[in-house]
């Protein structure tokens, strides 16, 4: 959640009421993302360069992994244990920019990653990352830290099974926090 005032607090329980929703897959989220730009979303204007950086965002993310995500640069996300322990064991993630690079590198991955609408606020105070000149070097980090999400996982094949294999360490370990033994 970012600390900007952007995204409401209304968010937090629909996050983890559907984290803990199974699909007809049977599965879990292992990622939900709040979007601005679903049906039942608020109405939250745009610049046109942001988006012209949604289009190239969702065309690459759509491209890499075959999703369709209605926001790549999301910062109201809710995360399972297993997308926790991936990021916090393999300093997997982007403290810089985790926008369209990580929803890519996770789908990949195979981790589940679902969108809800959500709630979102314009700025009220504090000043943009994405202001002055910051907007450009911001869409060249994040294009080729796309492609390289793309070279680890789809090339080299770096981290194939490590959420899952990274529960089951944990399980072992800690077996009252195993699934199915939390409150």
């Amino acid at each position: 959640m970012d600390a900007d005032g952007q995204h409401d607090v209304c968010n937090i329980p629909k996050i983890y009421q559907r984290l803990k929703e199974k699909d007809d897959d049977g599965r879990t989220p292992d990622i939900v993302l709040g979007s601005r730009f679903m049906k039942g979303s608020t109405e939250f204007e745009v610049s046109f360069a942001k988006k012209m950086a949604f289009v190239l965002f969702r065309k690459m993310l759509y491209l890499a992994t075959g999703r369709n995500i209605a926001d790549p640069t999301t910062g109201l996300q809710g995360l399972s244990r297993k997308a926790v322990l991936y990021y916090s064991k393999y300093n997997h993630f982007d403290d810089k920019y985790p926008d369209t690079n990580m929803i890519t590198q996770m789908l990949l991955l195979d981790f589940k990653v679902v969108e809800i609408p959500a709630v979102m606020h314009a700025r009220t105070s504090g000043k943009s990352m994405h202001s002055g000149l910051k907007p450009i070097w911001y869409m060249m980090r994040m294009f080729y830290s796309v492609l390289a999400v793309i070279f680890r996982c789809k090339v080299l094949k770096m981290d194939a099974g490590a959420g899952r294999i990274d529960v089951e360490r944990e399980d072992k370990k800690y077996p009252e926090l195993a699934e199915g033994k939390r409150s």
